[in-house]
């Protein structure tokens, strides 16, 4: 419908689609999956930008090279997850999550300013 206008129902106005919003004003994705059951699935390189994976059941779920860009990941339960190569993803995102020694992250995370769910 780019470049085409409609007249609205009340017969009054047109609308133009002419415009168009600039790709920096819009996120690619939003993937909601609030409280959802993710378990052992593979997502290598999806775009998760601006992604809602609060409380999310993610254990042994791959997100290799998975971009986390403003990810909120409160509550999620990485345990096991492989996390390997992922792109964007903060100290801050994995201290909001559950993670645990089986946990693989990307080689510029310090495993070290993280605390650990027990293990069991």
């Amino acid at each position: 419908m780019l470049g085409q206008s409609l007249k609205s129902c009340d017969g009054g106005q047109q609308m133009n689609f002419n415009a168009r919003i600039p790709a920096q004003a819009r996120p690619p994705h939003e993937f909601d999956f609030e409280g959802a059951v993710l378990r052992t699935l593979d997502f290598s390189g999806i775009n998760f930008t601006f992604a809602n994976l609060k409380r999310v059941d993610a254990r042994k779920t791959i997100f290799a090279r998975v971009n986390f860009r403003d990810a909120d990941l409160t509550g999620a339960d990485l345990r096991g997850a492989d996390l390997t190569g992922a792109r964007n993803l903060t100290i801050e995102q994995l201290q909001s999550a559950v993670i645990d020694g089986s946990t693989k992250l990307p080689d510029y995370i310090d495993r070290s300013q993280l605390r650990l769910a027990p293990a069991g």
